[in-house]
C-alpha cells in the first residue's frame, strides 16, 4: 500500500460504543496520518484538578481532555464553582478582575468568593500535562502560564458597556485582546516608549525655540538702548564734515594728512575687527553651552524597561561624557585665542598711535579734532554693533528658529506615524476572520485638545474666532472625525505662526511657550471599529453582539492557551447556538483546550465534547443525591452509556449510577433529541 507507513487514529473510549462515534463524527474523531494528531503543547493543557482537605468535596481527580471539555449539572451543582477555582488557582488577580471588572479594591482580590478556603487544610490543585502542579493556597505566587477566563455574564456586561457607553470602550476591549499576543504586546510597549520620547523631544525643541526668542528679545533691548540707527549715521556724517574742515585749516602737508587718515582708518578697522571677532567667538561659546546642556541628562538603566534599549544607555552616557569634555576643551581653546588676539591687537594699536603722535602735534586744534575723532569712533562702534545685532537677528537667529520650527513639526508628524505603524501591525492580527472586520485607524481626541488649548486665548478677538473655525479646534461633540493628514498639520503650523507672531490675544497669566506645548500635545489615539459586513456593533442584536465578542475573545486572545467559559450560550437563540457557536467551537478546539460550563445540549453533543464533567450537589435536586459528599464530580466521554437500577443507585450515588450519555439526557433539556439528531446526520 502507498500509505503503509500511516496510522489510523481514533479519538474515543476503547469500547464498541466509542468506535461507533466515527460514524457520527468522522472528521473530528478519525485521522489517518503518521504523527499523533493531538499536538497541543503540554504546558498549555490542564490534565486534572482536585479538591483537597474539605469535607464538602470528594477528593478524586477530575480529568480533562486536550480538546473540548464541558461541565454540566443541575442548578447550583458546582459547575461555576469548579471553573472559579481553576481560574483563581492559575492567576487570581486576573480571575477576580474578570469576575468584578469594576472593583478596584485590592483587598477583595485575595478573598475566596465561595469561602471554602476558610476551613484549615482546604486546597485546590491543578496538574498540567507536563507534570507541573498549581495550588490555590499558593495563588499569590506569580505564575507565567496564560489562559483566558470568561465568567458568567462577562460577555453580556461587556456588550452592554460597548453598546451603551462609548466606542472608546470597544476600542479598549479590542486593543486589550490584540495585545494578549506576546509579540504584539512587546511592540505596543515599544510604541508607547517611542511616543513618550517624541513628546519629550518635542517639548525640548519648543524650549529651545523660545530660548532663541528670549535671546532675540535681549538683542532688541540692547539695540534700542544703543540708539536710533539713522540718527547715528546722520550724526557721523555731520561730524566727519566738521573734522575734514578742521584738518584742512591745520599747518600740515597733504602727505601727512593722508598718512594721518590712513593710520586712523587702519586703527578703526582693527577696532572693528576686534569687536566683531569678539561677538562671533561669544556666539560660538553660547552654542557650546547649548550643546552641553543637551548632553546634561545622564540616563540610568532603570529608566528603561527593555534590554534592547538598555544596551545603548552606557554607550550614550559615554558619548555624552566625551562630548562634554571636547566642548570644554574647545571653549578653553577659544578663550586662549581671544587672549592671544587681544595682545596682538593692543600691540598694533600702540604702534599706530606712536606713528600718529608727530602728525597730531602739528595740528593746531588737535584737542578739538581729537574730541571729534573720539566721538565719531564711539558713534561708529554703536552703528557697527546695531548692524551686527540686526545681522544676528535677521540671519542666525531667524534661520535657527526656522530650523527648530521644522524639527518640532517633524517630531509631531513622527508621533502620528508611530500610531499609524502600530495600528498597521495590530490590523494584521485582526484579519484572520472570515466574517468579522476589525478596522483600526488613527483618530484625534478633539474634546480634550480643545480643553487644554483654548483657555490660552481671548475668545473675543477676531483672530481667535478664526482659530475656533479650524477643524483642529472645532467642537465636534461626540463625533470622532478622521484625521485628514495634510489639513491637520497645515492648521497646526498656521496656529503656531499666529502664536509666535503675536497675532492672538492671550488671557491673563498665560504665556506663548506653554500655549505652543498645548498646541503640539499628542492627542492621537488608536481607534477600533468592529463590523460584520456593513453591520456595526452598535446596530447588532444583543445575541449577535454577544457571539461576536465571544469569537473575538477566543480568536484574538492567547491563541493556544486554555480558555474557560461559563455559559456562553446565554442570550443566544438555539439557531445561533447550533449554526454559529457550535460550529465555532468545533473548529477552535483543534487549536486550544476549551473548558465550558453549559446547560445547552447542542454545545455538549453537537460540538462533540471529548470530555463531559458532571457536577452534582447533595440535596439540590430530587432523585439526584450523592453517595457521601456535598459536591461530587465525575467525567467521561459522550459514548460512555449505561444505567443501573434504582436500588443500586442509593448505594453508589447518582453520578456512578449511569453513563455520561444518560447524565446529559437527564440534566440537559432536549439532550436526547440532540443525540438522535447527531446520529441521524449521515443517515445511519
Amino acid at each position: 500500500m502507498k500509505n503503509y507507513h500511516c496510522h489510523t487514529w481514533i479519538k474515543a473510549e476503547p469500547t464498541f460504543e466509542g468506535l461507533k462515534q466515527i460514524i457520527y463524527e468522522s472528521k473530528l474523531r478519525c485521522k489517518i496520518q503518521k504523527e499523533n494528531p493531538d499536538i497541543k503543547i503540554p504546558h498549555k493543557c490542564i490534565k486534572s484538578v482536585s479538591f483537597k482537605g474539605h469535607n464538602d468535596f470528594i477528593e478524586n481527580k477530575i480529568f480533562f481532555n486536550n480538546d473540548l471539555n464541558t461541565i454540566i449539572g443541575g442548578k447550583s451543582s458546582g459547575k461555576s464553582l469548579l471553573l472559579h477555582y481553576i481560574a483563581n488557582t492559575i492567576n487570581y488577580k486576573y480571575a477576580v478582575k474578570q469576575q468584578n471588572p469594576n472593583n478596584k479594591n485590592i483587598e477583595d482580590k485575595l478573598k475566596d468568593k465561595y469561602g471554602f478556603s476558610e476551613q484549615e487544610g482546604f486546597d485546590f490543585e491543578i496538574t498540567w500535562n507536563d507534570g507541573v502542579t498549581y495550588k490555590f493556597s499558593e495563588r499569590e505566587t506569580v505564575k507565567d502560564r496564560k489562559f483566558v477566563y470568561i465568567p458568567q455574564s462577562y460577555i453580556l456586561n461587556l456588550t452592554d458597556n460597548i453598546r451603551t457607553k462609548s466606542r472608546k470602550t470597544l476600542g479598549k476591549f479590542i486593543r486589550d485582546i490584540l495585545l494578549q499576543d506576546e509579540k504584539s504586546n512587546e511592540l505596543y510597549k515599544e510604541f508607547l516608549v517611542a511616543v513618550k520620547n517624541l513628546d519629550n523631544s518635542r517639548d525640548s525643541q519648543i524650549d529651545l525655540y523660545f530660548k532663541n526668542e528670549d535671546a532675540v528679545e535681549t538683542l532688541e533691548k540692547e539695540k534700542k538702548g544703543i540708539g536710533d540707527k539713522e540718527g547715528i549715521k546722520n550724526y557721523i556724517e555731520s561730524q566727519d564734515s566738521v573734522l575734514q574742515t578742521l584738518k584742512k585749516n591745520a599747518n600740515i602737508t597733504d602727505n601727512e594728512l593722508n598718512r594721518y587718515d590712513s593710520l586712523n582708518n587702519r586703527l578703526e578697522k582693527i577696532n572693528t575687527y576686534h569687536s566683531d571677532l569678539k561677538l562671533e567667538l561669544n556666539e560660538i561659546k553660547e552654542n557650546i553651552e547649548q550643546q552641553k546642556s543637551s548632553f546634561s541628562h545622564e540616563y540610568s538603566a532603570e529608566d528603561f524597561e527593555y534590554n534592547s534599549a538598555k544596551e545603548f544607555i552606557e554607550k550614550y552616557n559615554q558619548i555624552a561624557l566625551e562630548s562634554d569634555k571636547k566642548l570644554n576643551s574647545l571653549n578653553s581653546e577659544i578663550e586662549n585665542k581671544e587672549s592671544s588676539i587681544k595682545t596682538r591687537v593692543d600691540s598694533i594699536k600702540l604702534t599706530i598711535e606712536q606713528e600718529l603722535k608727530p602728525i597730531t602735534s602739528k595740528l593746531k586744534e588737535k584737542t578739538k579734532i581729537k574730541a571729534i575723532e573720539d566721538t565719531i569712533k564711539k558713534e561708529k562702534t554703536k552703528l557697527n554693533r546695531i548692524e551686527k545685532i540686526e545681522e544676528s537677528i535677521n540671519g542666525h537667529h531667524t534661520q535657527e528658529r526656522i530650523k527648530i520650527k521644522a524639527k518640532i513639526i517633524e517630531l509631531y508628524k513622527e508621533a502620528y506615524d508611530e500610531y499609524d505603524k502600530i495600528i498597521d501591525i495590530l490590523n494584521k492580527r485582526g484579519k484572520d476572520f472570515e466574517d468579522i472586520n476589525l478596522i483600526g485607524t488613527v483618530k484625534f481626541y478633539h474634546k480634550r485638545y480643545r480643553e487644554n488649548l483654548l483657555p490660552f486665548f481671548n475668545r473675543n478677538s477676531t483672530k481667535t474666532r478664526e482659530v475656533l473655525d479650524l477643524n483642529l479646534c472645532k467642537d465636534h461633540g461626540n463625533l470622532l472625525p478622521d484625521v485628514v493628514y495634510n489639513i491637520h498639520f497645515q492648521e497646526i503650523e498656521s496656529v503656531f505662526d499666529k502664536i509666535v507672531n503675536d497675532e492672538l490675544l492671550f488671557t491673563k497669566h498665560r504665556d506663548k511657550k506653554d500655549c505652543v506645548k498645548a498646541l503640539f500635545k499628542d492627542e492621537f489615539f488608536d481607534y477600533w471599529e468592529l463590523k460584520i459586513k456593513n453591520d456595526e456593533m452598535a446596530n447588532m442584536s444583543p445575541g449577535k453582539a454577544n457571539l461576536v465578542i465571544l469569537k473575538l475573545l477566543v480568536e484574538l486572545s492567547e491563541s493556544d492557551a486554555p480558555i474557560l467559559i461559563d455559559q456562553p450560550e446565554d442570550n443566544l437563540d438555539n439557531r445561533s447556538i447550533y449554526h454559529d457557536l457550535v460550529q465555532f467551537l468545533r473548529k477552535r478546539k483543534d487549536d486550544r483546550q476549551i473548558i465550558i460550563v453549559s446547560h445547552n445540549p447542542n454545545i455538549v453533543v453537537s460540538a462533540d465534547s471529548e470530555n463531559v464533567i458532571v457536577a452534582n450537589q447533595k440535596d439540590q435536586d430530587e432523585g439526584r443525591d450523592n453517595k457521601e459528599y456535598r459536591f461530587e464530580y465525575i467525567n467521561g466521554a459522550l459514548e460512555n452509556s449505561f444505567k443501573l437500577s434504582d436500588d443500586k443507585k442509593e448505594d453508589i450515588g447518582i453520578l456512578k449510577s449511569m453513563g455520561i450519555r444518560e447524565h446529559v439526557t437527564d440534566i440537559l433539556e432536549g439532550g436526547e433529541e440532540v443525540f438522535l439528531k447527531r446520529e441521524e446526520k449521515y443517515g445511519f
